[in-house]
């Protein structure tokens, strides 16, 4: 017999690390999250980020601060299908990629183990993709959290630059459509 949880989505989306570039002048026009909750207690996550760099650059940086009793396993990074030389430093990824006067996507995906807290009459999503120590402007930052199967049963609250922005699709999908999510933010 299959177990079913109703699932509680508190995204506290307040910004912690975010991609830093090698280059002294960039933006980042775009970038999406997917949090894939599964019924194990993990979240994969896909991440999706459009840089404009104007000068060369020779790559990017992504730190990931995993929350107490979870584990960040599984960092890729890809650009166009294809897997980008990175390597890891403590908590900080450094994704190798030089060019010049370009704009580039890089895909990052990774797995959070034990990002759900799971209880015996519902589950919570609570993680911080990035917070004040951000040094970048997000211009265009939107968040999705999946279930891991749809359901009608769920709520979501985002707290401080996600606070009033979400959206509770039909099947439980929760978009955070931020917008414009200064440094420092």
């Amino acid at each position: 017999m299959k177990k079913t949880f109703g699932f509680l989505f508190i995204a506290m989306v307040t910004l912690l690390f975010p991609l830093q570039v090698f280059a002294v002048d960039f933006s980042i026009n775009q970038s999406d999250i997917h949090a894939y909750l599964k019924e194990n207690g993990s979240v994969q996550v896909r991440e999706t980020h459009t840089y404009e760099f104007d000068g060369k650059f020779n790559g990017i940086t992504r730190s990931l601060i995993p929350k107490n009793g979870t584990t960040i396993t599984n960092f890729e990074a890809i650009e166009n299908g294809s897997p980008l030389k990175m390597e890891q430093e403590g908590e900080t990824y450094k994704i190798y990629r030089s060019g010049k006067n370009e704009m580039i996507t890089i895909e990052l995906s990774y797995l959070i183990e034990n990002g759900i807290e799971v209880y015996s009459d519902m589950a919570q999503f609570y993680w911080p993709f990035f917070d004040t120590s951000n040094e970048s402007d997000y211009e265009n930052l939107t968040i999705y959290v999946h279930p891991p199967q749809e359901t009608d049963d769920a709520i979501a609250i985002g707290y401080d630059e996600a606070e009033g922005t979400e959206h509770m699709e039909d099947n439980g999908t929760v978009i955070f459509q931020m917008g414009m999510v200064d440094n420092g933010e």
